[in-house]
């Protein structure tokens, strides 16, 4: 009956209706009844002398007079600031700026009528062990003292937030979503994850600035009331019928993160979870309502779309942020080593390879020998590292090779024309497709003969190409098999770690042997150790970024896809000081 009544309320409002439950069934119907009700009250009776009397008869006509001349009907406007109903949780009264309340709080949309609203703490998060929360340790590997409550504040509302998000309860979102009511049954973890969604979106914003404009709303209609105006502040509801924020969107990646293995630990990691926002936003480009969007281009680089995708919403982008706060990061980035350790580690492989009487294996080794000397002068990733073409690099082989350095090399700011004409240095011509990067490129970059801890570039160019030529190879990757096959990062990593645990067990480069060796790797190890040990040596902080940003060459005419290798090493020639003085330094 109830049910029938909140329906029937919202469509006849110049109707009124007088509900009696009895005291015995007022368990199963209370919650209801206080949801649906504008004015209740208990009535009492008791037996007289007489027929049944109500005790309390005299509240009767002010509470027909209160009802039909203060409230007004059911359709008047209801200023947002003033709502005020009953919890859904715990039934107990609520105000608007004190709890949480839904957009559609005071009006129906079709034939959806609903009036929820939460206290702040009770609006709290459905299944907490089943979403993923990063949990913070100090130094003892003891949980951080305020990881309590940080959970406590990630996992419930906040005193008036649906004043500055666009706030939507559960049964809501599913009508916007489904075009169905909610099955308490058939959409439970449905409605956890639009519950969650609400919550990270609520907490990508301080909860002291969320404070501070609900103060200001409080104040604005203090003084708004003190001389009869009504504040100017947009109504909050109701929404349409629709999802223009993405909630379904966040609905898919938080089931992800749910079902999906993690790598690192239980579950993946927030970079993971986000991903699935630029698969959304390429489908929804390609739709008959993305091709409709407009786009403006300027005159440099950049293009701004006019989109209505809703991964590009605002509330979309603030349920990012909560999301991330609450899963964190739990990293197992690749480490740096020691310079001295790398110069250490190429030693002991050459060695090997001196003693090792099956070519196979020397090849193997100097290879491995020659990639980590190239990735730690060059600040290269692992895979870059592979695209040292034969045929341009040996053209240039003779080209620096009697050169000498300059007298405080390391100090001068500039070299003369002649000083960098005869320059110590190794030509590396790279061919592939690097980061950042549209198609394949070629990249001419100038190393130091020598580095000052002892990393010889030239030496191991050599040596690589005197290994194709046994091979018999004169174009492609000199890092490929004998037989022409691509190289397998895999093997690379398995002999750099090998050589990193030995270094470990000595003892002697202060390498933590509670480390995993999985830290350790051609993918960003050798990179890191360069751009560590350039720091170190004083490297301006913008020669770093030049030597370790393609970008930044590309716009200093390092690369130029459509010229010929002769082309692209006449114009690495004018940063072949910068990239020599950075590989000098190491």
């Amino acid at each position: 009956m109830l049910e029938e009544l909140a329906k029937a309320r919202h469509k006849r409002t110049d109707t009124f209706h007088v509900v009696v439950i009895p005291r015995l069934m007022a368990p199963r119907w209370r919650r209801l009844f206080h949801k649906v009700s504008d004015l209740f009250f208990p009535l009492i009776l008791a037996m007289l002398s007489g027929p049944l009397t109500c005790m309390n008869h005299s509240l009767w006509e002010s509470f027909f007079h209160l009802f039909v001349t203060d409230l007004g009907a059911s359709n008047e406007r209801q200023l947002w600031w003033k709502w005020a109903g009953n919890c859904v949780k715990c039934a107990k009264k609520v105000t608007s700026l004190q709890g949480v309340f839904c957009a559609n709080f005071s009006s129906s949309r079709g034939d959806w009528p609903r009036r929820n609203a939460w206290h702040w703490d009770c609006y709290t998060c459905l299944g907490n062990n089943r979403f993923p929360m990063s949990v913070l340790y100090d130094e003892a590997g003891d949980e951080w003292e305020k990881q309590g409550k940080r959970a406590e504040r990630l996992n419930s509302g906040i005193p008036g937030v649906h004043a500055v998000i666009p706030f939507q309860c559960e049964l809501c979102w599913i009508r916007n979503l489904e075009g169905c009511d909610l099955d308490k049954v058939k959409h439970c973890q449905y409605e956890e994850c639009i519950h969650r969604a609400n919550l990270d979106a609520m907490n990508a914003r301080a909860r002291g600035t969320i404070d501070q404009h609900v103060a200001f709303i409080n104040k604005a209609v203090e003084n708004a009331e003190a001389i009869n105006r009504t504040p100017f502040f947009k109504e909050r509801g109701p929404f349409p019928l629709g999802d223009p924020v993405g909630m379904g969107l966040a609905v898919d990646l938080l089931l992800k993160s749910i079902f999906a293995a993690g790598r690192i630990g239980q579950f993946i990691q927030f970079d993971t979870m986000r991903k699935g926002r630029s698969t959304f936003a390429v489908t929804w480009s390609s739709s008959p309502a993305g091709i409709m969007d407009g786009a403006c281009f300027n005159s440099t680089r950049s293009r701004i779309q006019f989109t209505h995708c809703p991964s590009e919403s605002t509330w979309f982008k603030d349920f990012l942020l909560g999301a991330q706060d609450r899963m964190g990061y739990d990293t197992m980035n690749q480490k740096d080593l020691p310079i001295l350790a790398v110069v250490a580690m190429i030693k002991q492989i050459e060695e090997n390879a001196t003693a090792s009487e099956d070519i196979n294996e020397v090849n193997r080794l100097i290879k491995t020998a020659a990639l980590i000397t190239i990735l730690t002068a060059a600040s290269l990733r692992g895979h870059e590292g592979f695209y040292l073409d034969i045929a341009g690099t040996r053209k240039y082989i003779d080209k620096g090779k009697h050169g000498k350095i300059p007298d405080g090399a390391l100090k001068k700011k500039l070299f003369t024309e002649e000083e960098a004409a005869n320059l110590p240095e190794v030509c590396i011509c790279l061919v592939g497709k690097f980061k950042g990067e549209t198609g394949e490129r070629h990249h001419s970059i100038f190393l130091s003969n020598t580095t000052c801890s002892g990393l010889e570039p030239r030496k191991w160019v050599e040596k690589l190409l005197e290994v194709c030529a046994v091979e018999g190879r004169t174009s492609g990757s000199v890092f490929n098999e004998s037989d022409g096959s691509a190289p397998i990062s895999a093997e690379y990593n398995a002999l750099v770690r090998q050589y990193v645990g030995t270094m470990m067990e000595s003892g002697d480069y202060d390498l933590d042997p509670n480390t995993s060796l999985i830290r350790y790797g051609i993918s960003r190890t050798f990179r890191k150790t360069s751009e560590t040990r350039a720091r170190r040596a004083g490297i301006p902080r913008e020669q770093v970024e030049t030597v370790n940003r393609w970008k930044k060459i590309e716009c200093a005419q390092g690369k130029r896809p459509q010229f010929a290798m002769v082309d692209h090493y006449a114009n690495a020639r004018e940063l072949s000081t910068l990239t020599w003085k950075y590989s000098y330094a190491l």
